[in-house]
């Protein structure tokens, strides 16, 4: 029996092994990725957080972590796991039990692992070196998409199911934003909510976001971000925009031209403040321009708007081809992130466990860049 179980034990760390290095290298070897996490996870107090000695706040981060990256994402899966690196070290190993991991993974803060996650984006976007820049200025691309979750009262609660879908017959669904690097493909910011009601949005969503852009880059995104508040406020962080003429307006007509080149083709136009306000209050809306001076370029027969007035600098090809970069990498849009995580359906049956799961699958992400 003592022989069976210790061949039982060396399969699974075999394959434990196997597993991380092939996703991120987290085990048995000395990895420097990992040893850096742990620094800045021991920047956080986690005092009074263990749960017990096997589940120490790192061991169970490091197990949740694991947990997003492995192709089987079940708690089971984690602890095992967990137990054949412990009996391939030499140490202490517990039952193969899902709910003392369960709540130890509750005793780790949201924040920290927002935190972590947001910060390895940042510090793979510095590595982008200066020949992937766009003419010299780093571009941001911004895009949505939405995830669905278990059908639990708590989730239905927080994150309630489309009003289209009859009661009984849908799951509770979250929408997301993301602002990622073009050149490194990793996420800069984030953000997610509700996915109906009033200010649920992605334009409401990147609203609160819009503050982090670094002065003099560009942001990079669908006809749906095109809105005259949107690209006001990103003007005032002195961020340039490229975007996809929205559908609702009519092209070559809807702005005003105030240029003397007279170009069908390229024209310098004025947009003047809407009638009413789109996505902010009435306090917000009064303080809005009456007008803003951009510049609408025709390639190929669809129509770009942007904030680059420069032609000589950025000619509409040059525009029209960074637009199209925004689908040219195979990770730098949700939908491909979604994909490669794993990412379609959460797991979690409670909201405050489904906002943590979301951030570690960014902060998964990241390793495996």
């Amino acid at each position: 029996m003592k022989h069976v179980t210790g061949k039982f034990y060396k399969n699974k760390s075999e394959f434990f092994k196997k597993e991380m290095n092939e996703v991120a290298g987290i085990l048995f070897n000395d990895n420097e990725s990992m040893a850096g996490l742990k620094a800045k996870f021991e920047n956080y107090d986690m005092s009074g957080k263990a749960y017990n000695t096997f589940y120490s706040p790192w061991n169970t981060f490091r197990m949740f972590l694991r947990q997003i990256l492995s192709q089987d994402h079940s708690c089971r899966n984690a602890i095992s796991l967990a137990i054949a690196e412990a009996h391939a070290l030499g140490n202490r190993i517990v039952t193969p039990d899902t709910g003392n991991y369960c709540k130890a993974r509750q005793k780790i803060p949201e924040g920290l692992i927002k935190d972590l996650a947001l910060d390895l984006g940042k510090a793979q976007h510095q590595t982008a070196k200066a020949s992937w820049l766009w003419k010299g200025k780093e571009v941001n691309v911004i895009d949505g998409s939405t995830i669905d979750m278990p059908d639990t009262p708590k989730n239905q609660k927080a994150y309630p199911q489309p009003t289209s879908q009859r009661k009984g017959l849908g799951f509770p669904k979250i929408r997301l934003v993301a602002v990622l690097s073009l050149a490194t493909a990793s996420i800069l910011d984030f953000a997610f909510g509700k996915y109906s009601g009033k200010k649920t949005g992605e334009i409401s969503l990147l609203k609160p976001l819009i503050k982090n852009f670094k002065a003099g880059s560009i942001a990079l995104a669908d006809a749906i971000y095109c809105t005259y508040t949107n690209i006001n406020d990103f003007q005032n962080k002195n961020v340039d925009v490229v975007f996809p003429l929205h559908g609702a307006r009519l092209p070559g007509g809807f702005f005003s031209s105030v240029d003397t080149l007279k170009d069908p083709n390229d024209s310098i136009v004025e947009w003047v403040k809407p009638q009413r306000s789109e996505v902010v209050d009435n306090d917000e809306y009064r303080t809005l321009p009456n007008s803003l001076i951009l510049r609408e370029v025709k390639v190929n027969g669809k129509y770009y708007v942007t904030t680059l007035l420069d032609r000589e600098k950025y000619s509409r090809f040059a525009i029209a081809e960074l637009y199209k970069m925004r689908y040219s990498s195979v990770e730098v849009d949700l939908r491909s992130i979604k994909d490669v995580m794993q990412l379609d359906f959460l797991r979690c049956l409670k909201p405050d466990m489904v906002k943590k799961e979301i951030w570690m699958h960014i902060l998964g992400l990241g390793f495996k860049q």
